[in-house]
């Protein structure tokens, strides 16, 4: 119905099926809306994809010759889902169970806004001569909570209070259904042999 959404709101479709010229079989229909996020190993860097959440249709069915179904879904977007900005992508991936198919997936991309309260502390940031170059989802199980990765906004400056002050500043928010929690984590530029050390 809807491909732009805000984490906490509910996808919901259609998925529609045409019959071709004869009957076919089908054991499942699979919806699983996904994204990636970076994880190492040893000395290269991979995409790993992970799935947010997932509903379908979990039980054999029949298409006849021509016969249109329609199968109604919704999906809950998690508080906590990632937003879809600059590198980080979010998708709902259809995905047909059955035998001798040639492409049974199919995959739609979606927008995932920045709620208010997350665009409120982007656009502070700006205000305060941050520049955002980077977003992306990285493994990191230690904040993840239930997921094994963390969304890093990258932050480098661009003028304002603190030019130069520091190499980059990396945000990650940690929604509840009341409250924004947002990590901070600044690289310092080193100016003295002391200042090394504290980097």
């Amino acid at each position: 119905e809807n491909t732009q959404l805000y984490p906490g709101q509910e996808l919901r479709g259609v998925v529609k099926m045409q019959g071709g010229d004869i009957e076919q079989d089908f054991n499942a229909v699979h919806l699983e809306l996904r994204t990636s996020y970076l994880k190492e190993s040893g000395d290269s860097t991979y995409n790993q994809e992970y799935v947010i959440t997932a509903t379908g249709i979990h039980q054999p069915f029949q298409l006849g010759k021509g016969q249109l179904q329609e199968f109604p879904f919704s999906l809950h977007l998690p508080i906590d889902c990632p937003l879809t900005m600059n590198k980080s992508r979010v998708w709902l991936e259809t995905r047909l169970e059955v035998s001798m198919a040639v492409d049974p997936r199919d995959t739609d991309q979606l927008q995932v806004l920045a709620p208010p309260d997350v665009a409120t502390v982007l656009e502070a940031m700006g205000s305060l001569g941050f520049h955002l170059r980077e977003v992306q989802c990285e493994y990191n199980h230690r904040f993840g909570g239930d997921k094994p990765f963390v969304q890093d906004f990258e932050f480098v400056t661009r003028g304002g209070p603190f030019q130069g002050r520091f190499d980059e500043v990396e945000l990650y928010f940690f929604p509840d259904h009341h409250h924004l929690a947002v990590m901070l984590e600044l690289d310092r530029k080193a100016r003295s042999l002391s200042g090394l050390f504290q980097e």
